[in-house]
């Protein structure tokens, strides 16, 4: 969407306007659900976005925003999906990396290991030459 008001004139008038809330929000959700990022969304920045939602979660309700990003991520996972199986061509290693960048996604597995209680560790240097009762020196 092209915007006619610079970006502060967009936040005042969303401030001041039900309407142009309501608006904004459903670009938002176009945008989203298309496969977009919130960040990459130029009607407002991230912060006014969501002090607005939550100051007007009537009209800018935070569910219908998770459903447009799942929307989203069903975008993404079907066209991994079509390039897999032939039926869409396109770059597989560009659509691994968003699926990456945007999703977590990993191709291997952290394991994160944590443990409690004590550990005892005893230092033994070999290294040391040790003399025997009558006080020579052994190897």
């Amino acid at each position: 969407m092209r915007w006619k008001l610079m970006h502060r004139e967009r936040v005042a008038k969303a401030y001041d306007s039900p309407e142009y809330r309501i608006e904004l929000f459903k670009s938002l959700l176009q945008h989203v659900s298309g496969g977009y990022s919130v960040d990459s969304w130029s009607g407002l920045n991230t912060s006014v976005l969501y002090t607005l939602m939550e100051k007007y979660p009537d009209e800018m309700p935070k569910d219908e925003l998770d459903n447009a990003l799942i929307e989203g991520k069903d975008s993404w996972e079907r066209l991994g999906t079509e390039q897999a199986n032939g039926s869409c061509t396109g770059n597989s290693r560009t659509w691994y990396y968003n699926m990456s960048n945007r999703y977590g996604w990993r191709d291997k597995v952290d394991v994160k290991s944590e443990s409690s209680g004590q550990v005892q560790v005893n230092v033994v240097n070999y290294a040391r030459k040790s003399r025997d009762a009558e006080g020579s020196v052994e190897a």
